[in-house]
């Protein structure tokens, strides 16, 4: 579904669609079935669609007799930046010619115990016969909670007892570019971007431009990066990992082997893809919680796609990510779909 010339000049200059986000009693908030309207990253306007069963893109028929391919995740997997049709679930439906109906069941900001009431009550409904878990360097932040929550607008905001937020109360992480943006914004400006998205464009357009140079501190790690590194991440960085450090991540890997066993409960199965962050195509140091993930699947057999080592051997690896804002292009979605595919094939 793309944007046509008209509904760009209306998105520019008329007020945006609110309320995308609703409170959910397990996942603490989801996507709004039969929302559509626009939203931004790294200065582009992206077409949101969510269908009836809280899912972006098209309805899915249930009825078709085609066996369902769905994909779990956050903001990478839902396409953050990126219209329908430009995502890699869209890309898939288009590639696999109908052998599956691909459905997206990103949300952006979930983390592992997110993903997991997601699969229980989407994957519950559709049954996929493969699930295609997006796991990401910081899905192992606030399990059993929420990074962030819903207000009453229908806008996401961060938990105040989310790590992140402890995070940042303590000095604990370098300030994202969503932060540093949001300081540098007067109310009056505030007010603009928010009701205009000609306003937020020209905004974030300059903003980019300006913070485009900047790294954080830390070993010259992006600002963005930086926070997606996540708290494992981070510490296991500083040397053998604590023992608290440690029932996080065991708490996280018991969801993924939980929901393995949800979906070989159906008769499905649960593939999960790594997905990388930008640095960490050019900075191996930075691989100690892929590696650590990597080998504890390959030892409970869990199947696996490994987008690092694919993402380090493309030509030009920076042009599958959007500038400074570190989510897939649609050059990057173009990469997943194909690695999708690629390993689909090897198995059935």
């Amino acid at each position: 579904m793309g944007i046509m010339a008209g509904e760009v000049v209306v998105r520019l200059l008329f007020p945006r669609g609110r309320a995308s986000y609703i409170p959910d009693p397990r996942a603490y908030y989801t996507l709004k079935p039969g929302f559509e309207g626009s939203l931004i990253s790294a200065g582009k306007v992206s077409h949101i669609y969510v269908n009836a069963l809280g899912l972006r893109g098209p309805a899915i028929s249930r009825d078709s007799g085609k066996p369902i391919l769905l994909c779990i995740g956050d903001s990478f997997v839902f396409g953050a930046g990126v219209d329908e049709d430009e995502t890699f679930s869209a890309d898939l439906n288009k590639s696999l010619n109908g052998r599956y109906i691909v459905a997206n069941g990103g949300v952006v900001g979930y983390n592992l115990s997110q993903y997991y009431w997601r699969l229980a009550s989407v994957g519950g409904e559709l049954r996929p016969s493969v699930v295609i878990l997006g796991v990401f360097a910081n899905d192992w932040e606030d399990l059993g909670y929420s990074t962030y929550l819903a207000d009453r607008g229908g806008n996401l905001v961060i938990a105040p007892g989310s790590m992140r937020a402890a995070d940042f109360n303590t000095g604990g992480i370098q300030e994202s570019w969503e932060d540093i943006a949001k300081k540098r914004r007067g109310k009056a400006l505030q007010w603009a971007i928010t009701h205009s998205r000609l306003i937020e464009i020209i905004h974030m357009r300059i903003f980019y431009f300006l913070i485009a140079g900047r790294n954080a501190e830390n070993g010259g790690v992006s600002p963005g990066s930086w926070q997606r590194l996540g708290v494992l991440t981070r510490n296991l960085l500083q040397g053998p990992i604590k023992p608290e450090m440690a029932r996080i991540w065991e708490n996280g890997f018991e969801l993924i082997e939980s929901m393995d066993a949800v979906t070989k409960g159906w008769g499905g199965r649960l593939v999960v893809m790594y997905i990388p962050f930008e640095d960490e195509i050019s900075r191996p140091e930075l691989d100690v919680l892929h590696d650590l993930l990597i080998q504890s699947l390959e030892q409970r057999k869990i199947p696996a796609i490994d987008l690092l080592p694919l993402f380090r051997a493309d030509k030009e690896p920076n042009k599958l990510f959007l500038p400074v804002d570190g989510h897939f292009s649609i050059a990057g979605h173009r990469a997943v779909a194909a690695s999708i595919e690629k390993f689909l094939a090897t198995v059935h």
